[in-house]
């Protein structure tokens, strides 16, 4: 009696267990490296923007008016290069200036805050910035925007 060259149905099974297994493990971890890295370069945006900004305000002693989630500031163009993006894969950045023309605060419940939002309805991606800030930064979290204060009054 030959012996047909091949894998059996039990062998079949084995291996397809083996490659769900190391798929149950991998896919897990590389879904955690692919949040960090836009965590990462989220935190890169929101440095690069924070630098604009005191730059703008050395040069006018003034800020920037408050801008919508995913709009860049126009008076931040000269400092940060046309085209410049205002956020990434699953978040927009969010320039916050809130204190009105007078100089009186927008909301006088917080006072004069001047800061960059993310915002993200991927509570992981706002956890990893936040951890990659650290205490070293001061931050407020409300529902899905995570603001990082430049300045508070």
């Amino acid at each position: 009696m030959r012996m047909r060259p091949g894998l059996s149905l039990v062998e079949l099974l084995v291996v397809v267990l083996i490659i769900a297994s190391i798929a149950g493990v991998v896919i897990p971890s590389y879904q955690r490296i692919v949040v960090k890295a836009r965590a990462a370069e989220a935190l890169s945006q929101i440095h690069a923007v924070r630098l604009a900004a005191y730059a703008y305000n050395t040069d006018t002693n003034g800020w920037p008016p408050d801008y919508a989630p995913g709009e860049r500031p126009v008076e931040l163009e000269p400092y940060l290069g046309p085209g410049y993006p205002f956020g990434g894969d699953g978040y927009l950045l969010d320039w916050e200036n809130w204190v009105l023309a007078d100089g009186t605060p927008k909301h006088p419940e917080t006072g004069v805050l001047l800061g960059i939002s993310m915002t993200t309805t991927n509570a992981a991606l706002g956890q990893a910035l936040v951890d990659l800030l650290g205490e070293s930064t001061a931050h407020y979290t409300l529902g899905y925007n995570y603001t990082f204060v430049l300045a508070a009054i």
